[in-house]
């Protein structure tokens, strides 16, 4: 542990009783949640791979005034590589194991099966007709559709609008499900070949579609293990289920980073990639985009300050222009419109719409509904939900 460095995992603000703490949640779901001291931000901040053990508590007394003893410190990291959340050989046998484990399985189990769901499937079936109830089919042609990935008592209505614009499976060749995928990979994109499964069945992969792109985009299943705990494709495939049964036609499993906005908030060039080679694909081709992004993330459910209705009214704005500008297939628009606001951080499916502006220029798109959900108690939190259908 010469240079210590913190893998790029996720930070949550907690309180529990009189102490301010900070769990670490891997995204990839291959360590579990682990909890310090808040006082030890500047710490993590400093796990950069560059500085020494040494170098580092010189910095944290220098900097932050923060001494912190020898023993403690190496106590620390122990802890921290001991949970697989340091960027080492360690974890780097640890991801491996996980990789082949995931490419030699039949298919991408369930992960929220029993957590968010039920996992008997009488019961989820029930669950799904309660809460995303069928509507009279949306008339007109459909290139693409959006839906949430909520749980299903928060987000029904708002699947139920956009299912109601779906055209009847035997009209596909094949779905292009793309997902937001929030695990900071070093890819934009990754596929995966596994079938995804939940209670109501298992998926099939359109095989000729995938192997294409993978032959003209190489690098597109690299990162192929970030779809066993990704959690938006999981949620879009019950709610196809629901709407199609078992005649669901066959997809590509597709999920899109952070990464694919660039620091400078433009796109990174496999988004232009990806779009050309899926156009090019898809040109005589029965085949229909299915996207799975939320909007704002607002309060503290989400690790962020509460804020009051005047600021969740102008967050509701600033996601409605976002659905505009996909509307209308302007990325650039898109992209401007979703710098953080109020301290609530950017929409978390920005890259997933930006994406889909760039597959939508020169068609329109409809807003079929759109929301900002309270989370059900104790959380204290809101969610942006939409579908729209984009047509050509």
């Amino acid at each position: 542990m010469e240079r210590p460095k913190l893998r790029n995992v996720e930070r949550i603000p907690l309180q529990r009783g009189g102490e301010s703490l900070l769990v670490l949640r891997d995204p990839l779901g291959l360590s579990p949640p682990l909890a310090l001291d808040a006082a030890f931000a500047p710490l993590l901040d400093g796990l950069d791979g560059r500085k020494s053990v040494a170098q580092l508590r010189q910095s944290l007394a220098m900097i932050h005034g923060l001494r912190v003893d020898a023993e403690d410190l190496d106590e620390v990291l122990a802890e921290l590589a001991d949970a697989g959340l340091l960027d080492d050989d360690r974890f780097r046998e640890r991801w491996a194991e996980a990789h082949e484990a995931f490419l030699a399985a039949d298919s991408r189990a369930p992960v929220l099966a029993d957590v968010l769901y039920p996992a008997e499937p009488a019961a989820l079936r029930e669950l799904l007709t309660q809460c995303v109830p069928r509507r009279e089919p949306v008339p007109g042609q459909l290139r693409a559709l959006l839906l949430p990935h909520a749980p299903l008592e928060l987000a029904g209505a708002t699947v139920a609008a956009g299912l109601a614009a779906l055209p009847p499976a035997a009209s596909l060749d094949a779905i292009v499900l793309l997902g937001a995928d929030h695990h900071p990979g070093l890819l934009p994109f990754a596929a995966t070949d596994r079938p995804y499964r939940t209670p109501l069945g298992t998926t099939t992969v359109a095989q000729p579609l995938l192997a294409a792109l993978q032959r003209r985009l190489p690098w597109i299943d690299r990162e192929a293990i970030r779809h066993r705990s990704a959690h938006s494709l999981e949620w879009a495939v019950l709610y196809l289920q629901h709407a199609w049964g078992d005649a669901m036609p066959p997809m590509v499993p597709l999920l899109c980073g952070p990464t694919a906005i660039a620091a400078s908030g433009t796109l990174d060039a496999a988004v232009g990639e990806l779009v050309a080679t899926l156009e090019a694909l898809l040109e005589d081709a029965r085949v229909l985009v299915v996207a799975a992004a939320e909007l704002s993330h607002l309060g503290p459910a989400y690790g962020r300050e509460a804020i009051d209705d005047d600021a969740r009214a102008q967050l509701h704005a600033r996601d409605r222009s976002l659905l505009d500008a996909l509307c209308r297939g302007r990325t650039r628009e898109l992209l401007a419109r979703g710098d953080d606001l109020l301290g609530q951080g950017r929409p978390s499916g920005l890259p997933v719409l930006a994406t889909l502006a760039e597959l939508a220029t020169g068609g329109h798109g409809e807003i079929l509904d759109h929301r900002l959900a309270p989370l059900p108690a104790p959380a204290r939190g809101h969610v942006g939900l939409a579908a729209v259908r984009l047509s050509p």
